[in-house]
This record gives C-alpha cells, structure tokens and sequence, in this order.
C-alpha cells in the first residue's frame, strides 16, 4: 500500500497550493497590483519603470522567501532534509 500513502501525501500537497494560491497570493498579488496602479506618474516609461523597480524590489523577496518556506515543508512532509530558507537557492 505504499502507493495509497504516496496518493494521501501528493493530495495534501496539491491542497496546499490550491489554499495557497487561490486563497492568499491570488488576493496579495491583486491588492499589490492595485497599489501599483495609483503611482501618480504621467510619463508612461517613467511609470512603467517605477512600477517595475517596486514589484522587482519589494514584492518579489517576499514571494520568493514564502515559496522556499513552503517548499521547504513539502520537502520534510516527503521525508526529505532540506536547506534552511536563508540557504535555499531558486
């Protein structure tokens, strides 16, 4: 029966990242896009440029420090010893 716990462990994985993205980075990523879109600048290079230093300065860290934290939990759910998150390499 190892291919039913392996079925069990693979449903609450996908459970996980269905909560996850569905549930609290869909939302995160709409308000964010929200926030961008009020930079009151007119020139349309200037804004885009801004908006792109913010996303790639500010937001992009945390979403990648959040998925190495929860690849970081798939791993040892799988049996796996895996880096601490200051060492995970994307």
């Amino acid at each position: 029966m190892p291919y039913l716990s392996f079925l069990a462990s693979t449903h609450l994985a996908v459970s996980r990242i269905v909560i996850w993205g569905g549930g609290i980075f869909a939302p995160a990523v709409g308000a964010w896009f929200r926030v961008l879109e009020k930079i009151p600048i007119q020139n349309k290079l200037g804004v885009t440029v801004a908006r792109v230093a913010l996303d790639q300065l500010v937001a992009a860290p945390v979403v990648l420090s959040s998925e190495c934290r929860l690849l970081q939990w798939e791993l040892q759910d799988a049996g796996w010893s895996s880096k601490s998150c200051t060492e995970c390499e994307l």
